[in-house]
């Protein structure tokens, strides 16, 4: 920066002292200055904020000028600091439309922004980015969206030409509008319980959104017929979208158990309930005469049919028995 002392009529001035000031964080090599025999002072200065730094000339007498000079940022040092990475938008639906956010700031080793700089732009878990690179504007930023059909955490980079890198996670939660149990997704995980009122059978629902992703606390109601009694009539689904009940029957044979959203969205299962050979018995009324009354002819003779329904019971199985004709013995 040189100033000029001169008189009215613009002839140099000699040994004249001019005071110097900068705005905008910038340094002078002198506060002040002294004219040389041509009237010239010249004075530098240096700043580590890019933009505008207006220099004002004072003499003694207050008469004054004033001049702008500029700084540019530092190409050569571009980076993104930490902390210009953020995320903008998050806990999108993952649905495949819903959109996550992250912006990025890219700025010299002083924080100043630096505009036209590529930035290359990576996800993971799935996501899908709206642009793999863009140019920062004028004030440094660039900004991606993104979107994705799985549920939980996407970890997006930004990386410079200079391989300088920041990251940041976003995340996407499923979407509870299309909640629903997907076939295979109800099943039995205790079967052939005894039908003895406490041996349990048990199922195991899982509450998905249309892509598969798991929903929590999505209220599933139970229902079971031929008898069986269930733990619960609802109940709502874990972290991971699960979902247990379990069922008990005095009732040997099949129970079917269907569970249903909110939504009506229901799957059905079939569990099977088995007859208690431990507590085998013959009730009162279970052996009874089907024919009476034959003549001790000694023509008759005794016919005998199963009648109990346990074939893998281990007592000597109790027969009905009833007479049929047959010839006398010579």
């Amino acid at each position: 920066m040189r100033a000029r002392v001169t008189d009215a009529n613009g002839n140099p001035l000699a040994n004249q002292t001019v005071q110097f000031s900068a705005d905008n964080g910038a340094a002078l090599s002198a506060q002040q200055a002294a004219s040389d025999a041509d009237g010239y002072v010249t004075v530098t200065l240096t700043s580590l904020t890019a933009g505008p730094s207006h220099v004002s000339a004072t003499l003694s007498n207050h008469s004054q000028a004033s001049v702008t000079t500029t700084f540019v940022a530092d190409d050569a040092s571009a980076s993104i600091l930490n902390g210009n990475l953020i995320v903008t938008q998050d806990n999108a639906k993952a649905d495949g439309s819903a959109q996550n956010a992250v912006r990025a700031r890219v700025t010299d080793a002083n924080g100043n922004p630096l505009a036209n700089q590529t930035v290359q732009f990576s996800a993971d878990n799935g996501a899908t980015l709206s642009a793999q690179q863009a140019a920062s504007d004028a004030d440094g930023y660039v900004t991606v969206t993104l979107t994705s059909l799985t549920a939980g955490p996407s970890h997006v980079s930004a990386t410079l030409s200079n391989h300088s890198q920041a990251r940041v996670t976003t995340t996407f939660v499923a979407d509870d509008a299309s909640a629903s149990i997907l076939n295979g997704n109800l099943i039995v995980t205790q079967d052939n319980a005894k039908a003895d009122g406490n041996a349990q059978n048990a199922v195991r629902a899982r509450v998905t959104d249309a892509n598969g992703n798991p929903l929590a606390n999505q209220t599933v109601q139970f229902s079971a017929d031929n008898g069986a009694t269930l733990s619960a009539q609802q109940a709502a689904s874990d972290a991971d979208g699960y979902v247990t009940v379990t069922l008990t029957s005095l009732t040997a044979g099949p129970s079917h158990v269907s569970a249903t959203l909110s939504n009506h969205s229901q799957a059905s299962v079939t569990t099977t309930f088995v007859a208690d050979d431990a507590s085998a018995s013959i009730l009162n009324g279970n052996l009874i005469v089907t024919q009476d009354n034959a003549k001790a002819d000694g023509n008759a003779q005794m016919r005998c049919a199963p009648a109990s329904p346990m074939p893998t019971a281990t007592h000597w199985p109790i027969r009905r028995c009833s007479l049929a004709p047959t010839m006398a013995p010579p």
